[in-house]
């Protein structure tokens, strides 16, 4: 598809850039390059559905990257433990129970925390309800 090909670059790119960041242990760069990928393939899927495949596969290597991640392994046990001392917590109040913590940092943990069957996030209004997975 003419005008695609840039996109396809772009995201291929970011992901080359996430890989060698890992490498090098420069793991803010790794975050920032895996979701810029990940926003790179949705653009491409936009405009051709037959790459879908390769959406899926950049979500999934962003969130096996996030199971090795400092940042995710310092914070989910954090988070883990406010809610299980505060059942049903809501994320924005998560928050607020956790003042040290980048309110960033914790949507990111989070975020993967349910990908990877760590809790349980429910729609409630504006934010989520929490609880860890049985």
């Amino acid at each position: 598809m003419p005008g695609l090909e840039p996109y396809l670059m772009l995201a291929n790119e970011h992901y080359a850039r996430a890989r060698q960041a890992v490498r090098q242990n420069d793991f803010h760069l790794a975050r920032v390059s895996y979701l810029k990928c990940v926003e790179s393939w949705k653009n491409v899927v936009k405009f051709d559905s037959g790459y879908a495949n390769r959406l899926s596969e950049a979500k999934q290597k962003y969130a096996n990257f996030a199971r090795t991640d400092p940042l995710y392994l310092k914070t989910l046990p954090l988070i883990k433990a406010e809610i299980q001392r505060h059942p049903g917590v809501l994320q924005t109040e998560l928050y607020k129970l956790l003042p040290s913590v980048e309110k960033t940092d914790i949507s990111y943990a989070l975020y993967f925390a349910e990908e990877h069957g760590e809790i349980v996030r429910t729609k409630k209004g504006r934010t989520y309800q929490l609880a860890l997975r049985a």
